[in-house]
């Protein structure tokens, strides 16, 4: 069974929406879409930059935004 297959049963069975993030110069765009399209949901592509500002989420822990610069 492939990723993206794995993904798509997942999701569906787990009525989980899958957004997928690929940061850097060398992204695979084949995966970054693929996953979030097999997943049901959204996916972007960004370069890095000096300042990166994600959100994370989880019913069980919850990480609040943070700004990290390099």
């Amino acid at each position: 069974e492939s990723v993206l297959d794995l993904v798509r049963t997942s999701a569906v069975a787990s009525r989980t929406i899958v957004h997928t993030i690929g940061i850097g110069t060398n992204v695979s765009h084949a995966l970054v879409d693929g996953l979030a399209d097999a997943g049901g949901g959204t996916a972007e592509s960004n370069p890095p930059s000096p300042q990166l500002v994600l959100m994370w989420y989880s019913p069980s822990w919850k990480l609040w935004p943070s700004t990290t610069s390099t």
